[in-house]
């Protein structure tokens, strides 16, 4: 036999055929060690774990995403559209210096209430949801409290959306008189980030 298809057998170092599983003298087994194979079954499982947890984050953060503006504003003036991929939010209107309250609700004193006006039209096949827990109110950058004193506030104001339908929504807020910047941040649960609606 040619010496280049020979080789030396790893037990006994008797020249063998390179195409041998066994040695012809002393029996011993040439094949791929059995730690070998299991390393190489190891590092498949592995690698496939790997690429099903990739994966699965990357549909995740997919999915998260879309309760973010797909224009990739954050700050919106009255008469411009929040838009992700489930809701179109219209800023409609905002009234700095509210009075048409309830008569028996009290303002704390030096305190006064802003009004929000917003439309929600679900462009999702499934059902949304759009109501006032999405919304934190700001003066001057310090969180205020939501005023619930009026008939359309509250659970009063917004709820579940069906897929093609629209939905109103009226926040509120109590904040100092002399505050020189008055917005109300908008976050849906699931979005990523925060999106301010500016009174002025």
């Amino acid at each position: 036999m040619e010496e280049k298809n020979m080789k030396d057998c790893k037990y006994c170092k008797e020249k063998i055929a390179k195409s041998a599983k066994k040695c012809p003298k002393c029996g011993g087994k040439l094949g791929m060690p059995i730690w070998v194979k299991i390393l190489i079954i190891v590092v498949i499982v592995i690698a496939c774990i790997i690429g099903c947890v990739n994966s699965c984050s990357n549909a995740v953060d997919e999915a998260f995403s879309g309760y973010d503006d797909q224009h990739g504003k954050t700050t919106f003036s009255v008469g411009e559209t929040f838009e992700s991929k489930y809701l179109k939010v219209k800023y409609v209107s905002s009234n700095s210096n509210y009075t048409n309250y309830d008569k028996y609700s009290e303002v704390k004193k030096g305190y006064k209430v802003a009004q929000f006006k917003f439309t929600a039209e679900n462009i999702a096949e499934e059902t949304q949801t759009f109501d006032y827990t999405d919304f934190s109110c700001y003066a001057d950058d310090e969180a205020m409290q939501q005023f619930y004193g009026t008939d359309d506030s509250g659970l009063d104001s917004g709820g579940t959306i069906s897929s093609g339908k629209k939905v109103s929504a009226l926040v509120y807020c109590e904040v100092p008189k002399n505050a020189s910047k008055i917005s109300v941040e908008y976050k849906p649960m699931l979005a990523e980030k925060t999106y301010s609606f500016i009174v002025k």
